[in-house]
């Protein structure tokens, strides 16, 4: 049995994108924007490159309420007892999603058209 791979950070975007029952279909270019910024910074050589892609990911990440500064506004873990921010928005998004997730693919757009010619 070959041994368990560690999760990428791709990996956990998708699980983090997959439990953000907030996300709707008007998320999806954040989240796609999202996973190409991770793959760039899995991919990076240099670490001023690495740097940058971190700052342009958590970006998006907060944008998304993907991180603790999305979700309460602020950079550090909310209090015990005060009101997380989101929750409003969780709870109207609860009750308009439905079980479809978010289907994002690379051929995101038009389909490309048939190069056959059309015969009398």
């Amino acid at each position: 049995m070959p041994p368990k791979r560690e999760p990428t950070l791709l990996d956990h975007l998708d699980a983090s994108v997959k439990a953000a029952i907030w996300l709707t279909a008007a998320d999806a270019a954040a989240v796609k924007l999202a996973r190409m910024l991770a793959v760039a910074l899995m991919d990076a050589d240099e670490n001023r490159d690495r740097v940058a892609l971190s700052k342009q990911l958590n970006d998006v990440l907060q944008s998304l309420g993907l991180n603790v500064a999305g979700r309460t506004g602020k950079a550090e873990a909310p209090k015990a007892g005060e009101v997380n921010p989101l929750n409003a928005i969780r709870k109207e998004a609860a009750a308009r999603i439905t079980k479809a997730p978010i289907a994002l693919s690379v051929t995101d757009g038009a389909k490309p058209r048939s190069r056959r010619r059309k015969t009398s």
